[in-house]
């Protein structure tokens, strides 16, 4: 590994690769401690799912379902209804 300075740039070569650095730039903390010796575990599903029917400009979609049913994972929810829509499918049962 070799390191060069040039007009407060530092490039650091390995196996052809390199890295450059400005002055200036961001550099948080990394807080790698905060999670490194903590287990992984679940998020679980939240109590209320909310799946918006309108995208940011275009038509909303059309529901399919009604207020209670039962659906599967992947049912579609809602169909594009219009020239810039989309189609919504449950995300989970």
């Amino acid at each position: 590994m070799s390191a060069m300075t040039q007009n407060n740039t530092q490039i650091i070569a390995t196996s052809g690769r390199s890295l450059s650095d400005f002055h200036g730039g961001i550099h948080p903390a990394e807080m790698k401690s905060l999670s490194s010796e903590t287990a992984i575990t679940e998020a679980g599903i939240p109590p209320l799912l909310v799946l918006p029917l309108q995208q940011h400009i275009g038509q909303a979609s059309k529901v399919l379902v009604e207020v209670g049913q039962q659906v599967k994972k992947g049912q579609l929810l809602a169909e594009a209804d219009g020239y810039i829509s989309v189609g919504l499918h449950a995300p989970r049962n």
